[in-house]
């Protein structure tokens, strides 16, 4: 007879989950669960869009950088952050860096973006999707931006609308849980690793000025998908993000006295 109890344990792939919390206005992070980094994916646009929108309004010495972009830029944008489109977000990104011929600007501007709202730590990969990102960091990115501390105020204008009109087909996470007359502008990201689980994620920022806040959730399902076509590890993800979701959008606020603390103010 065979013994078994020798025999090392197999390690059993299990649910990951983390979720991160903070007031618009400032105060702490929380962070909470087992999952608190991951590659950023799509999550990464937004403060790409921010990083060109800003290198724009430099480029012309004004606030307003939305202005500058051409019709074809524009289209852009709107695709990459309402659509998710990687080609589309490609393209902002060797705008960014002024043409093919300079991928470390365009990396560098970035970070200089992430930097700005206070995430030092993150190292950002000239294939910017892989950037693996900590979730309180991604917080602080989109908390700043929503605090009108990153852009001017036409440019957040610009950015928040277009992250509130993310097309249906991906408006999953936050915005199944929270009360439909909430105003949410969001960004979701989500890939497989080597082994065909996926990582899905989202930061959103839910309500409007003080009693905004923002909220991100990483999960990776045990579930390993057949191949990249089949959906089920995504679909397992999306269904752990919106679980996680559900009791922190429920949560007040923690709100702070003033206005919010600026990164570049700190």
């Amino acid at each position: 007879m065979r013994d078994v109890t020798s025999e090392p344990a197999r390690s059993v792939p299990r649910d990951q989950v983390g979720v991160a919390i903070a007031s618009v206005q400032g105060g702490p992070i929380r962070v909470s669960g087992t999952l608190h980094e991951g590659q950023a994916w799509s999550a990464i646009k937004v403060p790409l869009a921010a990083a060109l929108l800003d290198a724009r309004a430099k480029a012309v010495g004004t606030a307003d950088g939305a202005s500058t972009l051409t019709a074809r830029e524009r289209a852009w944008l709107r695709r990459a952050l309402t659509r998710s489109d990687n080609k589309a977000a490609s393209r902002l990104f060797w705008r960014l860096a002024g043409g093919h011929a300079h991928p470390e600007r365009g990396r560098a501007r970035l970070a200089a973006m992430l930097h700005r709202a206070g995430d030092r730590t993150t190292r950002v990969r000239v294939q910017f999707g892989t950037t693996v990102w900590r979730l309180e960091d991604a917080v602080r990115v989109y908390r700043q931006l929503a605090a009108g501390c990153l852009l001017g105020q036409r440019d957040t204008r610009y950015l928040l609308q277009m992250m509130r009109q993310v097309q249906r087909s991906e408006r999953w996470g936050v915005p199944q849980v929270a009360p439909r007359s909430s105003a949410i502008a969001f960004k979701g990201g989500w890939g497989p690793d080597s082994r065909n689980r996926w990582l899905v994620e989202q930061i959103a920022i839910l309500g409007r000025e003080s009693h905004a806040k923002v909220i991100a959730v990483m999960a990776r399902s045990a579930h390993r998908a057949r191949s990249l076509e089949d959906p089920s590890a995504f679909e397992a993800g999306i269904r752990l993000v919106e679980r996680y979701a559900a009791p922190v959008v429920r949560t007040p606020s923690t709100r702070t006295d003033g206005a919010p603390t600026c990164a570049a103010h700190q």
